[in-house]
């Protein structure tokens, strides 16, 4: 028993909150750009799965000013082995799985 068991009166045989299975999670994945804007994928993780193991994920973007297509979003996803991650998610790691800084743009991956 730790300390801090014996002042909240928490139960040590008390068994933790079960963990969501991963066809409960959502996979998100947020691009943060220089200035400042951010554009945010949630997919389940059945759909992220599917997607991730026939290399059928790809990211694009309609700029609202301009009309233009941002492709450094789909480009930071190209070099990721998103199967790797995959598999990670199905044997049960969660919160956050990547973050990477790449000439600016920051791109977090985790699950909720």
């Amino acid at each position: 028993m730790t300390i801090d068991q014996l002042l909240t009166g928490e139960d040590p045989a008390a068994p933790a909150a079960p963990a969501k299975k991963p066809e409960e999670l959502i996979v998100r994945m947020a691009f943060t750009e220089e200035d400042g804007s951010r554009i945010c994928c949630n997919l389940p993780f059945t759909v992220f799965r599917l997607t991730a193991l026939h290399g059928m994920l790809t990211i694009t973007y309609n700029s609202p000013e301009n009309g233009e297509i941002d492709m450094n979003a789909a480009a930071k996803l190209k070099g990721l082995d998103l199967r790797t991650i995959s598999q990670m998610i199905e044997s049960g790691v969660t919160g956050k799985l990547l973050e990477m800084d790449d000439d600016g743009t920051k791109l977090t991956i985790w699950t909720e």
